[in-house]
C-alpha cells in the first residue's frame, strides 16, 4: 500500500470549522493517512528540515491542507515549503527526492467559486491564483493532481452562513479529499501499463487505427526499433504504421502468450517484456503468422497516459 502525507497548516485547528471538520473525515475515512499538523509541531516556525524531507521521502501522495490566506497560503507553509523543498534535493541537478510523487493541494476558500473568475469579487479563477503551487510540483517533478477547492468555507457569526452548514459543506469535500486520496494510494503503476496495452493498445493495433491514435503515446524522441530498422519520433513511427497497412489488412487478431511489467532504474520508468503471436491477412488476400517479441520502455504522465520511450520489436 502506497503511503499518503497530509501537511495541515492552520495557524490555529481549535477555533477552525472548514478545516478542522475535513482532517476529521480523513482521520475517521483514512486512517492510514499520516497528518502533520506543522502549526502544533513548529509554533516557532523553526522546522526540522531533516524530519520533514525524512516524511516526503516516505510518502506516495502529499497534501497540502491549509485555509486560503490573502491568495495564498499561511505564513508557515510558505516557510515550509522554502525550507524543506532545498535545492539539490527537491530540485537541482541532484535534487530528485520529490521526483514522481503525487501532489494534491486542499485548501477551504472563504468566498462562492463565482467569486474566483473575471468580473468576480476576486477576478481570477483559482486554478490561476494556483500557479505558483503548479509550478512547484513542476520544478520537483512531482505529478500535479486536480485541486480540491473547498468553496464557501467562511463563516462570520450572524452576518455570512452558519456553523451547521459549513461544517456540512466541509465534511463533503473531506470525503473528496479521501477518495482523491484513495484512488492514488490504491493505482498500481504495473496494472495500470498492463491493462493498458491488453485492453486498449493491442486491441487498437488489430483495427488498424489512426496513427493519431497511436502517435498520442509516443514523445518526440521515442526510438522504435523494428528488427534493424530504426525508426523515430512521431514521424517515424507514422511512417512504419504506414508501411504496415500496406501490407495488412484490419482485423488482425492477437494472442498474448507472456507479458510482464518491471519498475525501471529511473523513477516513473517500466519496462515491459511481451510475446504476441499475431494473426492476419495480407493485403494481398493471403493469411500470415507472425510473432512478435517486444521490448520497450514507458512512462506514465501526469495525466495517467503511458509514454513509449523506446520500442525494441523482433518478429519471425
Amino acid at each position: 500500500m502506497k503511503k499518503a502525507t497530509i501537511i495541515l497548516a492552520h495557524p490555529n485547528m481549535d477555533a477552525s470549522l472548514a478545516n478542522k471538520s475535513i482532517v476529521n473525515v480523513v482521520k475517521e475515512k483514512a486512517s492510514d493517512v499520516e497528518i502533520r499538523d506543522i502549526y502544533s509541531l513548529y509554533p516557532d516556525f523553526k522546522i526540522d528540515v531533516e524530519s520533514e524531507q525524512a516524511a516526503l521521502e516516505q510518502s506516495d501522495v502529499i497534501v497540502f491542507q491549509f485555509p486560503w490566506f490573502w491568495y495564498s497560503a499561511p505564513s508557515l507553509l510558505k516557510e515550509y515549503i522554502d525550507a524543506v523543498f532545498a535545492f539539490n534535493w527537491a530540485y537541482g541537478p541532484l535534487g530528485d527526492k520529490l521526483e514522481g510523487k503525487q501532489f494534491i493541494i486542499s485548501t477551504t476558500v472563504g468566498a462562492a467559486e463565482d467569486f474566483y473568475q473575471p468580473g468576480g469579487g476576486n477576478n481570477f479563477h483559482m486554478s490561476q491564483l494556483l500557479y505558483p503551487y503548479e509550478q512547484t510540483a513542476l520544478k520537483t517533478r512531482m505529478r500535479w493532481q486536480k485541486p480540491v477547492l473547498a468553496y464557501g468555507s467562511v463563516y462570520i457569526p450572524d452576518i455570512y452562513q452558519s456553523k451547521k452548514i459549513v461544517k456540512r459543506r466541509a465534511q463533503g469535500y473531506g470525503e473528496e479529499l479521501v477518495e482523491r486520496i484513495q484512488a492514488l494510494t490504491q493505482f498500481s503503476e504495473e496494472k495500470h501499463i498492463k491493462e493498458f496495452f491488453i485492453n486498449e493498445w493491442l486491441p487498437a493495433f488489430d483495427e488498424l487505427e489512426e496513427n493519431g491514435y497511436f502517435t498520442a503515446h509516443c514523445i518526440a524522441d521515442t526510438a522504435l526499433k523494428i528488427n534493424d530498422k530504426v525508426y523515430t519520433g512521431h514521424e517515424g513511427f507514422i511512417e512504419w504504421m504506414n508501411s504496415f497497412r500496406e501490407q495488412y489488412q484490419p482485423n488482425l487478431t492477437h494472442n498474448v502468450a507472456e507479458f510482464s511489467v518491471t519498475k525501471a532504474d529511473a523513477k516513473n520508468e517500466f519496462l515491459v517484456r511481451m510475446r504476441v503471436d499475431i494473426d492476419g491477412r495480407t493485403t494481398s488476400g493471403t493469411n500470415k503468422a507472425i510473432s512478435a517479441q517486444v521490448n520497450c520502455k514507458v512512462a506514465i504522465a501526469p495525466n495517467n497516459t503511458v509514454l513509449l520511450l523506446n520500442v525494441d520489436i523482433q518478429t519471425r
